[in-house]
C-alpha cells in the first residue's frame, strides 16, 4: 500500500497532489451519474407515477422541474468537485458565491416558470369559462406579483447568504423607497386609480370607452396601466 500512498502524495501542481485530482476525478464522475439518475427520474419514473393520477398539475410540475433540477444537481456537484483541490481562499470564495447566485437565480426563473405553466394549464381556463370579467382583470395582477415576490425573495436569500445584513439592507431600501415613491407620485397616482377602476368598476375589459375624443376596445386593466385599442 505504501507505493499506492507515495503515488497519491505525490504533489503536481500548487499544492494539489495526485489523490487531490483522483479525488476531484471521482467527484466530477458521481456528480454526472446522479445528475443521470436525476434525469432518468424525471424522464421515466416521474412520469410513470403522473401519467396514474387524473389531474394535469403533476405533470406540469414534473415537466417544469425537470431540467432546472438536473443543473442544479451538475452546479452544486462541480462546486463539491472543485473544493477539493487545494484552490487559493478568493478563488475558493468566488466558486462558492458564483453557485449561490446562479443556483438562486435558477430556482427563481423554474419557480416562475412553474407559475406560468400553472397559470396556464389551470387558471386561465378557469377565467375563460366564468361569467364575470372582473377575474379577467384580478388574475394577471396576482400571477405578476407572484412572480415579482418569487424573484425578490430570491434576491433577499442570495444577498444572506452571501454575508449582507437583510435587515439593513432592507431599511435602506425602504429610505431608497420613499426617496423613489416622492419622485414618481404620478406613477403612483396612476396605481390609485386603477384600484379606484377596479372597486368602481366603470368598465372592463372587452368594454368600449370613449376618452377624450378617442373610442377604443378596453383590452387590458393594469395596476400603473390600461390598455385601449383604437
Amino acid at each position: 500500500m505504501e507505493p499506492i500512498q507515495n503515488i497519491l502524495q505525490t504533489e503536481l501542481v500548487s499544492g494539489n497532489t495526485v489523490g487531490h485530482f483522483a479525488g476531484f476525478g471521482v467527484a466530477i464522475f458521481c456528480t454526472l451519474l446522479l445528475a443521470k439518475i436525476t434525469q432518468w427520474f424525471f424522464d421515466i419514473q416521474l412520469k410513470k407515477l403522473t401519467a396514474r393520477s387524473e389531474t394535469v398539475v403533476d405533470d406540469v410540475i414534473a415537466a417544469t422541474l425537470a431540467r432546472p433540477a438536473q443543473l442544479i444537481v451538475l452546479l452544486l456537484g462541480a462546486e463539491l468537485s472543485l473544493q477539493i483541490l487545494v484552490l487559493p481562499e478568493w478563488v475558493s470564495q468566488f466558486i462558492t458565491n458564483t453557485t449561490t447566485v446562479v443556483v438562486a437565480m435558477l430556482a427563481a426563473f423554474t419557480a416562475s416558470r412553474l407559475v406560468d405553466a400553472l397559470y396556464q394549464t389551470l387558471v386561465l381556463p378557469w377565467v375563460e369559462k366564468s361569467d364575470t370579467r372582473l377575474d379577467d382583470q384580478i388574475v394577471p395582477i396576482v400571477m405578476r406579483a407572484c412572480k415579482v415576490t418569487i424573484w425578490v425573495m430570491a434576491a433577499l436569500i442570495t444577498f444572506s447568504n452571501l454575508g449582507y445584513d437583510i435587515v439593513s439592507l432592507l431599511t435602506g431600501l425602504g429610505i431608497g423607497g420613499l426617496a423613489v415613491a416622492m419622485a414618481a407620485q404620478d406613477t403612483l397616482a396612476n396605481v390609485f386609480g386603477s384600484v379606484t377602476i377596479f372597486a368602481d368598476r366603470p368598465f372592463q375589459i372587452g368594454d368600449l370607452v370613449e376618452i377624450t375624443g378617442n373610442k377604443g376596445v378596453v383590452e387590458e386593466v393594469g395596476l400603473r396601466t390600461s390598455r385601449i385599442r383604437t
